[in-house]
This record gives C-alpha cells, structure tokens and sequence, in this order.
C-alpha cells in the first residue's frame, strides 16, 4: 500500500497516543496487582514466564519450563543489562509500543485483502478505541505480544500473495513461530498456511514441487522448524521425550484439578475458578484460596441432565468432601495418597460414564454450551475494578457502549467471516483469512476452554471481518461493488 510517510508516521502516532492513554488508564485500574514493584500488571500465569528466565540469567537454567519461552525471550533480552523491576517495565512498554503497531498493520492487512479504502480507515478506528484486547497490553501475559505478532503474521503472507517475494514469507514465519512460541494452540496455523500456498501456486497454474514452489514451503516454515527443533532437542535431552511444544498439564496441575477440568468440561461446565459461577467451583476446589483472593463461590446446582448409571448428586457431593478432606491437609501421607487416587479414579469413571451413556451431551452438546459462554457476554468484565451498580453515569455509559461494541463485532463478525467463507473459492486472500479466522475463532471452544482472554488473539481479525461485513450490506444497499475503489494515500 502506497502510504505518504507523513501520513503513515501520523497512523503510528495516533495509534500510539490512545494505546498509551488506555494503558494508563487500566494500570491506574490494578495498583495492587503490580508485578514485584514494577508498573506492570501480574496475570495468574505470569510466575510460569518470568522466574523462569530470571533463574537462567542467574543460575544458568530455564526452571521451572512448564511453558515455551516465547514471552520470555522478550523479559531475557531486558533481563542481560538490568535489574528485574527495570526489565520488566521495559517489557511492559514494549507490549504497549508493538500493540499501537500492529493497529496500523491491522488495517494494513485489512487493505490488502480487500483493497478498500472505507475498510482500511473503519478497522483503524475500530480496533483502535476497542478496549478487548487493550486491557492486556499492561498484563503480563502472552495476550498481548500474541494478539501482535499473530497480526504480523497475518500481514506478511498477504503480501507475499500479492508480491510473490521470498522475503514477506521469511518474516511471515517468523512471526507465527512466534505466535506458537506464546501460544502454542496456533500450531496448526502452520499446515494451514501451507496448503494456502500449495493453492496458491495451484490457482496461478504453477508447480509445487518446482524450485520456487519449495524455496516458498522452506521459507516460510524455516523459522519454526530452527526454533522448534532446538525447543525440541533440548526437550529430549532433558526429558527423554519428544515435546515439540509445552510440557503437558500432568507436569505441573494437581491430578483432582485435571480430572475435575475433564469432568465439568465433559457436559460443558465452566472450569474458570475465579469465575463465581464456574460449575467447577461447586466442588469447593482451592476454595481457601479463591476466598483469600475474593472470588464468589458457587451457589447454583449442577445441570440435572449431566447424571448417568454411575453417578448422581450424592456421588458427588462425595466427592467434593474428598476434595475438602484433601485441601485440609490433615491426613498422614498414606491415607492422603489413598485417597486422592480413589478420587481421581471416580472423577475419572464419572466422566467416561458421560462419553458412553451421553454421547450427545459429550460431543455436541457441550460444545454448544462452551460456544455461548465463551463469546456471549458483555466483553466489558475487566474494563472497570469494580461492580456494575457502583459504577457512575459516565462509566456506565461507557460499559454500554463497550458491551454493544463488542457484541456487534462479535455478530457482525461472524457474519462476515460467512460471506468470505463463501467468496473464497474465487479468492485466495479471502480463503487465507477466512480459514486463519476461522481456526482462532473456533478451536478454543471447541476444546472446551471457557476463559475469555483466549479469544484475545483472534478479536482484531473479527473487528476485520465484521467491517467487511458492514461494507457488504452498505454494497447491497447502495449498489456498490468491492473491485470499484482504489485507494491512493
């Protein structure tokens, strides 16, 4: 896109004045939930990605490694020549410098997709004063250096569709490694992009398997495979396992809250703790420290249509005295031992009791269930640190707002993610945004992960999608056609 410096440096600047207002705006929000001093905000996680590196700065090792070290390698390149407090402020205005980016870049892509000029300005706009993802750009968290690169990603490969250059594919890859790095879910993000370009050279009636068919396939997927194979023999020499992405859950979860996780999920139940209305929470799991940390318990009834042949309401209400029994931690180690196993292994039967007398429930069911908790609600949970009915007019005007925006995005969002799917066959831009839209927006529900800040990543490509889709409606209206505008700034 021919872009006027001016006009270019101008769209950055802007982008970053609101990122910067906003973020001052949410740390302002959290002062008690400052990382070790630092103006930064912690997450639940954030002891799982930063310790880690702060002990192999000092004592030489990656411990404890239950995570990839894509958001990391940012805190241990600050961490090499200063002290922790001033790394970890850096790494906070870094995620806020390359957030106000990747707004730019987000309507940069949004052109070249769709050549539009009504669209490039209405996703700037649009992503730009959007709070969803903007909450996490003083957390630390992956959410934000993901939601980032992931659009990088994104951008770069489009202008490889459009420019056939090696070099937009090199950094293309490197982004979604990543991307992968820091959240490793997006790892089939990888095969889907290659078969885009395996249609790619099919649809311009090239071979594949020519000399520039595979400098294309190498390139892209060249960063992954040097970054990951090292991840991964370092991982094998450790482990003495193949563990190309994150080290499975049962390294570092407690057995009752994986079989309690795969239970609750089987019939569609939240497992989000710090939720008070997580079904997860009626077993009274870390109940001790929810209350010390001031999360609602869960006052309703489990769903009566979950029960089987092997168990009912008394069977688990057993088990939640197990658990409370366990979480005492009276018991001497035998009898402590003894009873966690026999737990776990009911928790266990309960939920393959599910899988075979309630297959319906199981597969569909549940998934549905997950699909409305995770995408419809108001968007606007941490927008303020306190409740609804104390929040004044003007912050509750701004509640509202924020709630339709995020809602109206959502709805018009997948509608518009409908209208590429099916304008895809003619288009390959579309068919690679609509099939990466799609993989973001689909796979966290559909493995039955309720936490909304999964959806954090993907949220830009619906603000994209959902323009797109006001632009079709406007064209029906008034008769317009996409190939019609042409856009020089």
């Amino acid at each position: 896109m021919n872009l006027k410096p001016s006009h270019r440096i101008l769209l950055l600047l802007i982008s970053l004045l609101v990122k910067s207002i906003m973020a001052f705006y949410f740390l302002h929000q959290n002062p008690s939930s400052r990382f070790n001093n630092s103006y930064a905000v912690a997450g639940g996680d954030t002891h799982q990605y930063l310790p880690p590196i702060d002990n192999l700065v000092e004592k030489g090792t990656y411990a404890p490694d239950y995570r990839m070290p894509g958001y990391g390698v940012v805190y241990f390149i600050f961490r090499l020549t200063t002290s922790q407090i001033n790394a970890t402020n850096l790494l906070l205005f870094f995620q806020i410098i390359l957030s106000a980016i990747s707004v730019f870049y987000l309507a940069l892509l949004a052109f070249e997709i769709f050549q539009n000029r009504f669209i490039f300005y209405s996703v700037y706009l649009t992503y730009l004063i959007s709070t969803y993802a903007s909450l996490y750009d003083v957390i630390l968290l992956t959410e934000s250096f993901c939601t980032s690169a992931f659009i990088f990603y994104l951008y770069y490969f489009s202008c490889y569709l459009r420019t056939e250059k090696i070099n937009y594919l090199l950094i293309s890859g490197l982004f979604l490694t990543w991307t992968i790095f820091l959240r490793p879910i997006y790892v089939l993000c990888l095969p889907l992009s290659l078969l885009i370009i395996f249609i790619y050279f099919y649809q311009q009636k090239k071979i594949l398997f020519s000399k520039a068919g595979i400098t294309a396939l190498l390139s892209f997927a060249a960063a992954f495979f040097f970054f990951d194979g090292n991840w991964t023999t370092r991982n094998a020499v450790k482990y003495h396992s193949i563990l190309p992405l994150s080290l499975p859950f049962t390294s570092f979860m407690p057995a009752t809250d994986l079989a309690l996780i795969s239970f609750v999920s089987a019939f569609g139940g939240d497992c989000v703790y710090w939720n008070p209305k997580a079904e997860i929470n009626w077993f009274g799991l870390h109940k001790e420290r929810n209350q010390k940390l001031g999360f609602g318990e869960y006052t309703q009834e489990l769903p009566a249509t979950i029960y089987t042949s092997k168990f009912n309401r008394d069977s688990l209400l057993v088990i939640k005295k197990n658990i409370s029994q366990l979480e005492s931690y009276t018991l001497d180690s035998l009898s402590n031992k003894v009873l966690l196993k026999s737990t776990v292994d009911k928790i266990n039967a309960y939920t393959a009791s599910i899988q075979e007398e309630k297959p319906f429930l199981y597969h569909i069911t549940s998934r549905i269930i997950v699909f409305k908790k995770f995408f419809f609600h108001s968007g606007t949970y941490n927008l303020f640190a306190k409740p609804a009915g104390k929040l004044n007019k003007l912050e509750l005007c701004l509640k509202y707002f924020y709630t339709f925006l995020y809602l109206t995005i959502l709805m018009m969002g997948m509608i518009g993610l409908i209208l590429l799917g099916i304008a895809s066959f003619k288009n390959i831009y579309f068919l690679f945004f609509s099939i990466i839209t799609g993989y973001a927006f689909l796979i966290h529900p559909f493995l039955r992960f309720t936490e909304y800040r999964y959806l954090v990543p993907c949220y830009p490509l619906l603000v994209v999608s959902a323009v797109y889709a006001v632009w079709w409606m406007k064209g029906k209206i008034f008769k317009k056609n996409l190939s019609e505008t042409k856009i020089d700034l």
